[in-house]
Parts: C-alpha cells; structure tokens; sequence
C-alpha cells in the first residue's frame, strides 16, 4: 500500500477531522474531488468504509456525524512510520554506500603512496649525515657486559 492508495487517503481524511468529526455532507464534497472516487460502485464502497472505520458520534434530526475508530487511526500511524521508516532505511544505505566508496579510495590511496614511497630512490643530505654522526657521539657509552652470565 501507498500513500495514493485510496484507503489510505480516506484514513487521512478522517484522521485529519479529529475528535470534532465530520458530517456525510463533508465527506461526499471530499470524495467527490477524488478521482477514483467518480463512481457510484466507489461512493459506495466508500461509504461501508465509513460504517467500518468510523464511529457514528452524532444521529438524528437528518444529520450523522462520524469520527475514526482509534484502531484505525492507529493502523494509519504505523502505515505513516512504516513509510518513515523505509525512507530512513534508503538513506542510511546510500550512506553506508558512500562510506565504501571513501574506505575503498582511501585503501587504494594507501598502496599506492607505500608503491612510491618504496620505488622512490631515498637520498640523505651531507647535512643529515654529519647531524647523526655528532648525535651517535653525544650518547653515552654501554657498559661492558663481557665476562658476565647475564650476558649470554
């Protein structure tokens, strides 16, 4: 079911009236702007949906008034977070699809900066040479250790 299936526009419809209702007047001016409601066989069947969702609050002196039944509006509720609840479902997986994508890229920019950093030809600057050569002679002497079983 949709939400332009007619029973669920009707549950608006109704849903949409509240605790005041609506009169059959009303509801004949709403159905006739429908248009799979243009029929008498659909007015008809219309109108038993009336008797089986909604509650006559109201008879008498030529006037009814109707109100939806709250199993109805409550079925209309989870038709309603059903429908949030796919849209929210299709996001989630576009995002999830997005965040592949950036974990593949991302795999794939890392091999390939390790394949150059590996084939790349690494020079060191006299500079850096003579800078580790005063940092090795600035270190303290080990201790001798020969001689000793703590050794091996």
């Amino acid at each position: 079911m949709d939400e332009k299936s007619i029973f669920i526009r009707l549950l608006k419809f109704w849903a949409s009236k509240g605790i005041e209702g609506f009169s059959y007047p009303e509801f004949k001016e709403w159905a006739g702007s429908q248009p799979d409601l243009q029929t008498q066989e659909a007015r008809q069947r219309a109108r038993r949906l009336v008797e089986e969702c909604c509650e006559c609050v109201e008879r008498g002196s030529n006037r009814e008034h109707f109100i939806l039944k709250s199993e109805y509006y409550f079925r209309l509720v989870e038709f309603q977070e059903l429908a949030e609840s796919r849209l929210a479902s299709k996001s989630a997986n576009r995002n999830a699809i997005g965040a592949m994508v950036i974990s593949v890229l991302a795999i794939a920019f890392s091999i390939f900066a390790s394949y150059k950093q590996l084939t790349t030809e690494v020079t060191i600057n006299p500079d850096q040479v003579t800078q580790i050569v005063k940092a090795v002679r600035q270190l303290p002497a080990a201790p001798s250790t020969s001689g000793t079983k703590e050794a091996l």
